[in-house]
């Protein structure tokens, strides 16, 4: 099936390019500018890398503030636990590559935990409130990103504080399993050229027994609370120069079990904080950005076996340009340097540390309305693993105004994090780096029969030395995991409905230590998963929305703490219903809201041996001043 479905898009490439002059038309270009795609504002609708956009209206509809729904739902994403109890761990997989391949951005800032596992940083400390959209880009972005950027980046663009007057919002919600959320934000403009933004929510719910109860021995309760805050300054200091301090913390406290099938009364307690500085000269051609953050994880993890700490430190500066060099070519520019550390409680032990030095740059060439083809370049300087480069080309044309045609090859990489080095368990000292290839293509159609939109894309992506985690040897290195999908979605709208449907397949092999025998590795991720909804808008755009989304049978291995060993099950496929509704009053501006999660009670598994939500329900009102 692949082999076709590359033929066919490779073979039209040269179409496209034919009829690049044939669709010189500004409709087939318009739409909304995307961010994360080339650092620069950039049509979604001319750009070549295949793209999520989540929306303000979409992210209100999340009405537990629950970041790892809402990219649940996405095509090509699945969030393992997403569905499971609030307080357990989430784990990401953005065209099936785990969690440690897709680079998680506030803001194009990046937010790392050298202490973590891979690196990944924990999405239960984002509240949603903070959110005004979302980016998600598939496929390798190390050019313009760096390091963990092999699968894609998902990009959470926070609400801007540029308005000429005070606004601000109050959103409650409770529910099931005595879950509640509550938040507030506030703009204040304390001159034409001063806004002040803050933001903070409260979150938090009894939960349900994380592991799996199979015998009814009575487990105990797993919830979590959390607490975030966030304030940033929009400051003008003349009509070419901005800048933009921030500060962003969170506290996330929550109860974990001891294993699959296993109750335990063991915590779990995270302190993030990030702060920075934007800064941004923009004259009549060039713009240079400017950015510096700070990153602080402190995660603390009380169990039957003792206390364990894990401190990681990340900061990033990232300088980068924009300036056209024609009416054709546009040349973006950029160096980053990033430094990793963790800090040690026990004093006995050194802290260990790491940085990346990184100039980058890329070439957009435009040669009508409709073509759009871009090369990037990015040198990597790791303090312990010398010097390498990443390349990427990308390419889209319209070959008629309904029709497009794209294509991305991007090589990646990234670097064993400190914890696989040097950290507490299973270390290894002498892993090599991990590179990536990646091949994504596709067609968009706009306006096909009774659908608006409809996209189909394909991709091939393989990682080498690879790291895994082996319970007798710790982590090493085998010697590549290659996977391959095909993602399809359509969807259409009027005044008053709107439907949305996506497919996404997913095939991966993983190398045995010696290379010579591949097995079909999708852990916990199905091969095949459907998402689709239909909403219905009455009256002030009052809206009811109902959704389903189709995970089909993963293969799964657990600890058995019976045996010692571990364990291989199927974890059966299931459908999960949803329905949301809300209603809004004239005035005073409040929106009442409420959805029935789970909607037919269905039983199911994410991960062996740990429990899902069943039927739950939340309801809240939000009030705008």
């Amino acid at each position: 099936m692949f082999s076709k479905l590359w033929t066919i898009a490779l073979a039209m490439m040269p179409i496209a390019f034919m009829n690049a002059q044939e669709s010189d038309t500004t409709d087939s270009l318009s739409g909304e500018l995307i961010i994360t795609h080339s650092r620069i504002p950039v049509s979604i609708k001319s750009g070549y890398k295949p793209v999520i956009v989540i929306d303000q209206e979409e992210i209100r509809r999340e009405v537990t503030d629950d970041l790892s729904i809402l990219l649940d739902r996405q095509v090509g994403l699945n969030v393992v636990s997403a569905l499971s109890n609030p307080a357990k761990d989430k784990s990401i997989f953005l065209q099936g590559a785990s969690g440690e391949f897709t680079l998680i951005l506030i803001d194009g800032v990046p937010l790392t935990d050298p202490s973590g596992i891979g690196g990944t940083f924990d999405i239960r400390s984002i509240s949603l409130s903070q959110i005004d959209k979302i980016e998600i880009l598939k496929g390798g972005q190390s050019t313009l990103y760096g390091s963990d950027a092999i699968a894609g980046v998902i990009n959470l663009i926070t609400k801007s504080s540029y308005q000429d007057e005070i606004k601000g919002q109050i959103n409650a919600s409770i529910g099931s399993y005595s879950t509640y959320n509550v938040g507030a934000n506030l703009n204040i403009p304390l001159s034409s050229r001063v806004n002040v933004g803050v933001d903070g929510s409260f979150a938090g719910s009894d939960g349900i027994s994380e592991a799996l109860d199979e015998n009814n021995d009575g487990f105990d309760k797993d919830g979590f609370n959390r607490t975030a805050f966030s304030a940033n300054v929009d400051w003008k200091l003349s009509d070419q120069i901005t800048i933009n301090p921030f500060l962003r913390s969170s506290s996330f406290d929550g109860d974990f079990d001891g294993g699959s099938f296993t109750d335990s009364e063991d915590t779990y307690t995270t302190d993030w904080l990030q702060t920075g500085l934007f800064a941004k000269y923009q004259s009549n051609k060039t713009t240079i950005n400017a950015t510096y953050s700070f990153n602080k994880t402190d995660r603390t993890f009380d169990t039957s076996f003792g206390i364990s700490d894990f401190n990681g430190r990340f900061s990033n500066i990232d300088i980068y340009g924009h300036t056209p060099l024609s009416d054709q070519l546009d040349f973006t520019f950029g160096i980053n340097q990033q430094s990793f550390k963790t800090v040690e409680e026990d004093p006995n032990i050194d802290d260990a540390d790491a940085n990346i030095f990184s100039p980058y740059a890329s070439l957009a060439f435009r040669p009508s309305l409709s073509t759009l083809l871009e090369l990037g370049v990015r040198f990597n300087n790791h303090s312990d693993y010398g010097s390498n480069f990443n390349y990427s080309l990308g390419a889209s044309n319209w070959l008629s105004e309904n029709v497009k045609i794209f294509a991305y090859w991007a090589t990646s990489f990234k670097s064993p994090n400190l914890f696989q080095l040097f950290g507490q368990f299973g270390a290894n000292p002498d892993l090599n780096p991990q590179t990536g290839q990646t091949l994504n293509a596709g067609l968009s159609f706009k306006d096909a029969g009774p659908f608006d939109l409809i996209d189909l894309s394909v991709f091939d992506r393989s990682v080498d030395n690879l790291i895994i985690f082996d319970f007798n040897d710790g982590f090493q290195n085998i010697p590549s995991q290659h996977d391959q999908g095909l993602e399809i979605s359509l969807s259409s709208s009027s005044k008053q409905v709107q439907f949305g449907l996506s497919y996404a397949y997913l095939f991966g092999e993983l190398d045995d230590l010696t290379g010579s025998d591949p097995v079909e590795n999708l852990i916990r991720r199905p091969k095949h998963r459907i998402n689709t909804s239909i909403g219905y808008k009455y009256r002030n755009n009052n809206q009811i929305r109902f959704s389903m989304k189709y995970a089909g049978e993963r293969e799964d291995a657990f600890f058995n703490t019976t045996t010692f060993s571990t364990d291989m099950v199927t974890l059966e496929s299931y459908w999960i219903g949803n329905l949301y509704g809300d209603y809004t009053l004239e005035s005073p501006n409040v929106t009442f809201y409420g959805e029935v999660k789970n909607l037919f009670d269905t039983d199911f598994q994410e991960v062996a041996g740990f429990s899902t939500l069943g039927r739950n329900i939340n309801v809240g009102l939000r009030l705008n001043f």
